[in-house]
């Protein structure tokens, strides 16, 4: 509730005549949202939820909502952003994006599909390759679940607290099990690691909620269970199990 300089995000605020006196039969939500100008007495200003800037020219730049921006290993991630991409997967119908607690307890993404009547399911490798061809890989979703409808609330909102909880066995890779002593010795690093149950050879660390703690973290345990010392940076250059063991 402070004017901020030019180029910097902040939250739009609206106030004047045109702004309403409230919410309908809303109390608690119109106290939210009305509220008084701490620079002008006597007047309101309707919190919109809406983020922008201002521009050079005087204009103001729309930069997204406030309440479907997320932090993703420290990297702000519109929302809306992923789920248009998304939703332009010619075996995409509908997507929701939603965020859950994944490897380490950071906050990771998970992706919720609804697939076109005419269309084949996409396999989760297809679906993380699009995304990665079409987005950062911090905005890349960990999980791709496919489901047969939206949850909606009973006044037409997505039902993100119906959406089923995210597992990462729905969206691992199932090629490349573990054939050998050594290969499984490998696969249980990772999943101790990871905190998962189940993980594939083919697993890319990353796509799956890995970051660069954790990277350290297992490049620390791969260390201590094989007496060698690898640098850090075959993690990035070599990014599943099966890879990073040969």
């Amino acid at each position: 509730m402070h004017p901020v300089p030019v180029g910097i995000t902040g939250e739009i605020y609206v106030s004047g005549d045109g702004i309403a006196l409230g919410y309908l039969e809303s109390p608690e939500l119109t106290a939210s949202k009305f509220l008084p100008d701490p620079h002008v007495p006597g007047q309101m200003l309707y919190k919109t939820g809406d983020l922008g800037k201002f521009l050079p020219d005087g204009n103001v730049g729309f930069l997204g909502r406030s309440d479907t921006q997320v932090k993703i290993r420290g990297f702000r991630v519109e929302i809306g952003e992923v789920t248009s991409v998304m939703e332009t997967h010619p075996a995409v119908r509908q997507a929701v994006i939603t965020t859950y607690q994944g490897p380490g307890g950071t906050a990771s993404l998970a992706c919720y599909l609804v697939k076109t009547d005419e269309s084949q399911q996409a396999t989760v490798e297809e679906l993380r390759q699009y995304a990665a061809d079409r987005l950062p890989s911090h905005m890349i979703p960990s999980i791709f679940i496919w489901i047969d409808v939206i949850p909606l609330t009973s006044r037409g909102k997505i039902n993100f607290s119906a959406l089923p909880m995210p597992s990462f066995v729905e969206s691992r890779s199932t090629s490349g099990e573990s054939c050998d002593d050594l290969t499984s010795l490998m696969a249980s690093i990772w999943k101790e690691v990871m905190g998962v149950t189940e993980i594939g050879l083919d697993d890319d660390f990353f796509s799956v909620g890995g970051h660069s703690l954790l990277a350290i973290r297992l490049i620390a345990c791969i260390e201590e269970r094989f007496s060698v010392q690898i640098p850090i940076s075959a993690i990035f250059t070599a990014p599943t199990s099966g890879r990073c063991l040969r």
